[in-house]
């Protein structure tokens, strides 16, 4: 359970950097997919420290 609550922070921050490039950027409203790349990024840079420092620290 802990697994999967800490992996839908990343996907929340997933999420949360493609919608907020969509709607700021005209460059990624145009080309979709840099959205999607950061926001990815981003979210599987946030499940990396999530697992490292937080879920198997205490496993």
């Amino acid at each position: 359970m802990a697994y999967l609550l800490l992996m839908l922070i990343g996907g929340g921050v997933n999420y949360g950097v493609y919608a907020w490039l969509i709607v700021s950027s005209p460059f990624a409203s145009q080309y979709p997919v840099v959205g999607v790349a950061a926001g990815s990024l981003a979210g599987m840079f946030v499940n990396l420290v999530n697992s490292r420092y937080l879920l198997y620290r205490f496993c």
